[in-house]
């Protein structure tokens, strides 16, 4: 980053689960005031799909799904609600062949907002979503709801709304994974934009060092037992 701020060079991190088409259409939603102010939030990925056999190295990782996916899930929450200024973890670990968690909730505390970010590799339920993520953002004059095959449910000031999202389709995409192969194509979009306006991307690595920061704070509650303040690391 240092050798490309000196080369004035942009820098930019491929974090794509904000540039899902579900989730760039609640940040829509959001930015617009369909809600009102945000003040809850709960950003989840559960799951039994077997993530070991094309993933082994997760076998033996002793941090595990917090690195593998609640680390995406804690930038949707920034994305939605912005900064956290605290957060604390509790995990731990359901099969017995891992050496990490498979299982871990982090509460995030914003300005005025609180999110709950969960993550599981061992939910066994009768519907497979894999790999779809569930949101849920309360606010001051309503609710905005995803859930399974992205239905989008969305209260605003008494009147609610049902759409069934379609991601967008490519020739070289195929489901279940249409969603996040839709969202390379727009991070992409996102880059080139940027390059060509030379405005700083969304992901750009300063925004990256804040989620990674994020992420290892997340393991430093697990260890202590107690509440991270963001920015302790930097």
């Amino acid at each position: 980053m240092s050798a490309c701020a000196d080369r004035n060079l942009p820098f930019m991190v491929h974090e794509n689960f904000r540039f899902q088409y579900p989730m760039r259409r609640i940040k829509e939603l959001v930015d617009a005031g369909a809600i009102g102010r945000p003040f809850f939030g709960r950003v989840s990925f559960r799951t039994a799909h077997d993530v070991y056999s094309a993933q082994p190295w997760l076998v033996d990782n002793e941090r595990m799904i917090i690195i593998d996916v609640a680390v995406h899930l804690f930038d949707l929450a920034r994305c939605f609600f912005g900064e956290p200024q605290t957060l604390y973890t509790d995990a731990l670990r359901v099969n017995p062949i891992i050496s990490g968690e498979d299982v871990a909730t982090v509460l995030m505390h914003m300005d005025g907002a609180t999110c709950i970010v969960d993550a599981s590799y061992e939910t066994k339920s009768d519907h497979n979503t894999y790999p779809q993520t569930f949101v849920t953002l309360e606010g001051t004059d309503g609710t905005i709801t995803l859930g399974p095959d992205y239905h989008l449910q969305v209260v605003s000031r008494g009147v609610v709304t049902n759409e069934d999202l379609v991601i967008p389709e490519h020739h070289w995409a195929s489901v279940p994974w249409n969603a996040i192969q839709d969202s390379v194509y727009n991070i992409q979009r996102h880059w080139v934009d940027c390059l060509t306006t030379g405005t700083t991307p969304e992901t750009s690595g300063t925004d990256t060092l804040t989620l990674l920061d994020i992420t290892l704070g997340a393991y430093i509650s697990l260890d202590s037992g107690e509440r991270y303040s963001v920015g302790s690391l930097s």
